[in-house]
């Protein structure tokens, strides 16, 4: 398993143990906030249990911060799409 905390939270959402990887994300947010993978990541994981509004603020501030990434931006479409 790695080492890396954010690699650590991206191991647990991919093997659907979502609580942890929300744990997980949001402690690397504590520690470095303008981490936009961490954001980002937890805002799909938020967006997919159904909490799209709450999942824009981070996505959109993970947009932000990588304008040229386009799952950033596609993830906040997708958001945006969700909330109406």
């Amino acid at each position: 398993m790695p080492q890396d905390p954010l690699q650590i939270a991206l191991e647990h959402h991919r093997g659907g143990r979502f609580r942890q990887a929300e744990v997980g994300y949001r402690a690397v947010l504590g520690e470095e906030p303008d981490n936009a993978e961490a954001a980002h990541w937890l805002g799909v994981l938020i967006y997919q249990a159904g909490r799209s509004d709450e999942a824009i603020p981070l996505l959109e501030r993970a947009a932000a911060a990588r304008p040229r990434d386009a799952a950033f931006q596609h993830n906040l479409a997708q958001a945006y799409v969700a909330c109406g």
